[in-house]
């Protein structure tokens, strides 16, 4: 899957715990979700773990 390069920082944020979400980051967390890169545990918006390829994309990144 190509990411754009906010999508990769997104993603870096995710797995290091440090994202903080603007309100175009919602798109991004769908599109991460649909690639099968994170799952949603709760009803927050950053309610979400990374499935071991998204863990996989991250540290790639």
């Amino acid at each position: 899957m190509d990411l754009t390069p906010d999508e990769k920082r997104f993603l870096r944020m995710l797995a290091a715990g440090r994202a903080y979400l603007f309100a175009t980051d919602t798109l991004r967390l769908e599109k991460l979700q649909e690639a099968g890169l994170l799952r949603r545990v709760g009803q927050k918006p950053l309610d979400v773990v990374l499935t071991g390829e998204g863990r996989k994309m991250a540290e790639r990144l």
